[in-house]
């Protein structure tokens, strides 16, 4: 017996109009009798005289409780909610936070969950490790965000670490490079391309997870091109340094327009692939993590984060498990 179906049954209990019930509830007429046929052979009564348009002398009876289990439901879900909203605690984020358009949002849902379960402590921290998934495993943090044009590489290196993680996004990446570099003279870039130049990688860039990225992205292509890693400290570091003309970067457009190194330097252009490349946004756990309030900010940025295509899923299984059910009546 779902309290959806009890809901149901009080709204149609006002006027016993399936048409008028169905139609303020938004629910097809077929739909809502079948929930009341369920709800009648559940209890092994008939509640509704569809005859006379009449609540039966059980289903007054039953009409009662109903009210008072959905009342009850409605109690109990809403202390759940005070439980959450009052649980205490510390959440350590990786403050290697980018400056794309992501990395925006996740700052965005930072804020908005600090101020929603305000007794919980969400803490920016600074990973004693340059290896995120060993920040993680040793505990120096309980989040982090990393940034990846591998995600499927980087899910499996953190779940043989017992480790999981969240897509909340992606942007297109483009190349920043020199007008008189190997790239200057070219329209589009692809990834053999790269192997003209070298690649500067910036702090923001998490190391272990750009070298298992580009492992990822160029070895099936062959690309090899020379990697510095560790060579700037930010992007804005990086447009203001000397950088030779055949050293390039990998940048998001809204994390170029963000720190504003387009405006930096007129001798160096953003350039897109072709086939367009994403960079696509993790949030990074433990699993089986014993803090209730890490598990907390992971769950509520699950459902903060899902995809449309995500809800569409998760509604049509609904659908599935209602239909399932009601068949069985």
């Amino acid at each position: 017996m779902r309290i959806c179906y009890l809901e149901e049954f009080i709204e149609l209990s006002s006027d016993l109009n399936f048409t008028a019930a169905a139609r303020r509830i938004n629910l097809s007429v077929s739909a809502l009798s079948t929930h009341i046929s369920a709800l009648e052979a559940a209890t092994g009564c008939t509640l509704i005289n569809r005859t006379t348009r009449s609540l039966t002398p059980e289903g007054e009876s039953f009409l009662d409780y109903a009210y008072k289990i959905v009342d009850l439901y409605t109690d109990a879900v809403s202390k759940c909610h005070k439980i959450k909203r009052d649980l205490a605690g510390t959440v350590r984020i990786d403050k290697s936070i980018n400056a794309s358009t992501t990395g925006y949002r996740f700052r965005e849902f930072i804020y908005d969950f600090s101020n929603t379960y305000n007794k919980v402590n969400v803490q920016l921290t600074q990973s004693l490790n340059t290896d995120f998934v060993d920040s993680l495993k040793e505990g120096h943090v309980d989040v982090a965000m990393v940034a990846t044009v591998a995600p499927d590489a980087i899910l499996a290196l953190l779940r043989e670490n017992g480790m999981d993680g969240i897509y909340i996004g992606e942007e297109e990446i483009c190349v920043w490079c020199s007008v008189d570099g190997p790239l200057g003279d070219l329209e589009t870039v692809t990834l053999n391309d790269l192997s003209k130049c070298g690649i500067a990688h910036s702090k923001e860039w998490r190391l272990d997870i750009w070298r298992e990225s580009l492992r990822a992205l160029l070895e099936p292509v062959g690309a090899t091109p020379h990697i510095r890693i560790n060579h700037f400290s930010s992007l804005t570091d990086f447009a203001l340094s000397n950088i030779p003309d055949d050293e390039i970067s990998l940048v998001t457009e809204s994390s170029a327009e963000g720190t504003g190194i387009l405006r930096l330097r007129n001798d160096r252009v953003l350039k897109h692939f072709d086939p367009p490349l994403n960079i696509h946004t993790l949030v990074c756990y433990r699993v089986n993590e014993q803090n209730p309030a890490v598990n907390l900010f992971i769950e509520v940025l699950y459902n903060s984060f899902l995809s449309e295509e995500e809800k569409a899923d998760q509604v049509a299984q609904l659908k599935a498990l209602t239909e399932e059910i009601t068949s069985c009546y």
